[in-house]
């Protein structure tokens, strides 16, 4: 009850923030679910910590402003098939830069997941109209991040809080204790009785 409680009203708040923020500056809403979603799923997957996570997640997501840029052909370049080609080759080869020099400790689907938050978020919006996406730029960058914080933020009040009736929990309460070592000395096995073999005994040489 209390935990439940103490997650809704930390998550009412950090929202409320973060959507008084984004009405102040004057930033659009369009398709920001995608954005809080995805700022979700980076707060709650508990692969590496909070801060590699976000690392990782902002990488990706400044790589999607450059893709998407390059699909609405805001960058010399863009809009044409090689030109996105060469963009997303660019996307993968710091994907694999970026996780290897982690020493994978920023990992490759936060990255993407980023890259995903701006593109699917932005994209299907600024393509119905490409002679406006120049002035409108900004704002949705701006829109989507705040949006992606929102989610990333509100999940944090979760992990300081542990589910007390999570499977996990009661599977981590109700492990057995390791058995007790057995500390009696073994006695050695007695040596074998050398007996005749049943080849011995029908070949007659025993």
């Amino acid at each position: 009850m209390k935990r439940t409680f103490g997650v809704g009203l930390s998550i009412a708040v950090i929202g409320a923030i973060g959507l008084f923020i984004a009405d102040t500056l004057g930033l659009t809403v369009t398709n920001t679910m995608i954005g809080v979603g995805a700022g979700a799923i980076a707060g709650m997957v508990q692969v590496g910590s909070p801060l590699q996570r976000l690392g990782g997640f902002l990488i990706g997501f400044v790589l999607g402003v450059f893709f998407v840029a390059m699909l609405l052909g805001l960058i010399p370049g863009g809009g044409s098939v090689a030109g996105i080609t060469v963009a997303f080759a660019i996307i993968l080869i710091v994907v694999a830069f970026v996780h290897g020099l982690s020493n994978a400790r920023i990992h490759a689907w936060v990255i993407l997941l980023g890259v995903s938050c701006f593109a699917a978020g932005v994209y299907p919006t600024l393509s119905s109209n490409p002679l406006a996406a120049g002035g409108q730029y900004g704002s949705f960058i701006a829109t989507q991040l705040a949006m992606a914080m929102i989610g990333f933020l509100a999940v944090i009040p979760a992990s300081i809080w542990p589910d007390k009736t999570s499977l996990a929990h009661q599977e981590r309460k109700t492990e057995d204790p390791p058995a007790p070592v057995d500390s009696t000395p073994v006695e050695p096995a007695a040596e074998p009785v050398n007996s005749a073999s049943i080849d011995q005994i029908i070949g007659g040489t025993r």
